[in-house]
């Protein structure tokens, strides 16, 4: 399977937990590619789709990050354009609040994954990489929540056949 991991890390919360689940899929023989939504721009992701696109973004300041929500929507653009297709998506979110408190802004980012067009199942569960303050570090245990997620999304995003 072909994995795409992209995040929108400040400081390093988002790229350790996007390092970590790359790690996961990897060890059960996932092609990977983790980048920063600068480096991993959505042109490159639309000319080559994943099977499985990981969308990984923050909450700063009670708000999910605008750059993340306008990669989403180049990514479509890119993907209209390419005529192409990413079958499968999931998302992660790193944030310094109790996790009840995301689910709303969880909800409208899956939702506008799943509106953006070109883009096919949305994972109804979503990862947190909540951190103990700003800038970090993450709470313990969250490198261990995040590959438990891989290996369920692992399971979740294989080809149907």
């Amino acid at each position: 399977m072909n994995v795409h991991i992209v995040h929108d890390s400040q400081k390093g919360n988002g790229k350790q937990i996007a390092e970590r689940l790359a790690a996961e899929f990897t060890s059960r023989g996932d092609q990977v590619v983790v980048g920063h939504r600068t480096e991993l721009t959505p042109e490159r992701v639309a000319a080559n789709p994943p099977d499985l696109l990981v969308v990984g973004t923050a909450v700063r300041k009670f708000v999910t990050s605008p750059p993340t929500k306008k990669w989403i929507s180049r990514l479509a653009a890119g993907l209209k354009r390419q005529n192409g297709r990413i079958p499968r998506t999931a998302v992660f979110f790193t944030h310094m609040m109790p996790d009840a408190m995301l689910e709303g802004r969880v909800q409208r980012l899956q939702r506008h994954l799943s509106e953006a067009g070109g883009i096919g199942e949305v994972y109804a569960e979503w990862l947190s990489g909540r951190v103990k303050a700003i800038p970090g570090p993450l709470v313990d245990g969250a490198l261990e929540q995040a590959a438990a997620f891989a290996a369920k999304l692992h399971a979740w995003a294989q080809p149907k056949t």
